[in-house]
């Protein structure tokens, strides 16, 4: 197949959109399809946008993504579809709402995507859109609206996505299918469980994420200091944000900052990480798509989290790992930890599990070979490509 994959920002930096995208893009390549990725844009925002985000965020003191309001949505809707000119391709795949639903062209347009702006924004449980002005929200329900009303499928890697999708009640169910995302990981040679099971010698725990707040990183060190205070040798591994600022035991916590996967030497000091992990806590508020956890499950280790929209489908409760309630305390989960201390038959079924649930559905060369043949099927049966094979 020829894809044009239409992104705002460059595909082949592994670092941008947390690597899903890009790990997509190599998955598509690496299966001998021709990919087309849109050269560089110069614009600059409309005065109607400039306007409303001065006014959202200086005057109003709330917040205002200039990238979903329908102006700026206008001028790069326009720019992307004159550049079209010329170049063959059988459907357009793109993550992004404005991409979506103002480049025009007459082919097929593939929406995949982990984000969904609320159609009921008072129900909204994601802390990243809260604050915004009423303006704000019928922008970003305008955008929203548009791109569903003209894209001919749209992928989301969860339930609950299908259900915010569906509860806009623009685009048909069929159109809505679910394929995960997967472990944004490089290849790597998976050693089996013997350096996962000797958790009674010392327990190893990983957090990787840079928003500590939303991620509950405070919780995650009190976790660990009670563990320690209950007699186990315990030891943290975080990633994604350094200690200015935290306080916590540093005989049992170590922070290493972010760490560039366009770095060997970074990439190989993550991928370390990962392995020599016996539990992944991250008791996030709210994900997308909860990658990281199924990052950890590629290694056989199972995961700790909140039982929060996006983290549900990434950890099987009671399978791949355990989801606690929202508010659960840092006693709940040390408890959970310290019963898996306990009883190392169910924590190494828990690691077993949790591997085979990235093989099932982790693998983003499986998941690009079902997301093809579906969208191969779905096109096919409205006559607007050809039979791929």
């Amino acid at each position: 197949m020829n894809i044009l994959f239409a992104t705002l920002y460059n595909l082949k930096d592994i670092n941008k959109g947390s690597g899903t995208y890009h790990y997509m893009y190599k998955a598509l390549i690496n299966q001998n399809h021709k990919v087309l990725l849109l050269p560089h844009l110069d614009y600059e925002f409309p005065i109607l946008s400039r306007f409303f985000q001065y006014f959202t965020k200086r005057v109003l003191k709330k917040k205002y993504f200039s990238y979903m309001d329908p102006f700026i949505a206008k001028e790069i809707g326009n720019k992307i579809s004159k550049g079209l000119d010329g170049k063959e391709f059988d459907f357009i795949l793109t993550n992004d709402y404005l991409i979506a639903g103002y480049v025009k062209t007459k082919k097929p347009i593939v929406l995949w995507t982990d984000s969904i702006f609320p159609k009921n924004y008072k129900m909204n449980t994601h802390p990243w859109l809260n604050n915004m002005p009423w303006f704000a929200v019928k922008f970003y329900k305008m955008i929203v609206s548009r791109a569903l009303r003209t894209i001919d499928l749209c992928i989301v890697p969860g339930e609950w996505h299908k259900k915010e999708i569906s509860n806009y009640d623009i685009i048909e169910k069929r159109k809505i299918l679910k394929i995960p995302f997967g472990a944004n990981i490089s290849e790597f040679v998976f050693d089996g469980y013997n350096s996962k099971t000797n958790i009674k010698e010392k327990l190893n725990i990983l957090f990787v994420g840079k928003d500590q707040r939303r991620k509950s990183l405070n919780l995650v060190i009190s976790v660990v200091q009670e563990l320690k205070q209950r007699g186990l040798n315990v030891f943290l591994d975080v990633v994604g944000v350094d200690s200015k600022g935290v306080a916590c035991d540093s005989e049992i916590i170590k922070f290493h900052g972010f760490l560039n996967k366009k770095s060997n030497d970074d990439l190989k000091k993550i991928l370390s990480l990962y392995k020599k992990s016996n539990i992944y806590l991250m008791p996030s508020i709210a994900e997308g798509f909860g990658i990281v956890y199924m990052e950890a499950a590629a290694f056989g280790t199972p995961s700790i989290g909140f039982k929060t929209q996006g983290v549900s489908e990434a950890v099987k409760d009671m399978q791949t790992g355990r989801l606690l309630d929202l508010g659960s305390s840092s006693s709940d989960f040390a408890n959970t930890i310290i019963s898996w201390h306990r009883n190392p038959k169910l924590y190494k079924k828990l690691c077993i599990q949790a591997r085979k649930h990235y093989e099932n559905n982790g693998k983003w060369n499986s998941l690009i070979f079902t997301f093809l043949t579906k969208v191969n099927e779905h096109l096919r049966l409205n006559n607007k490509i050809m039979n791929y094979h």
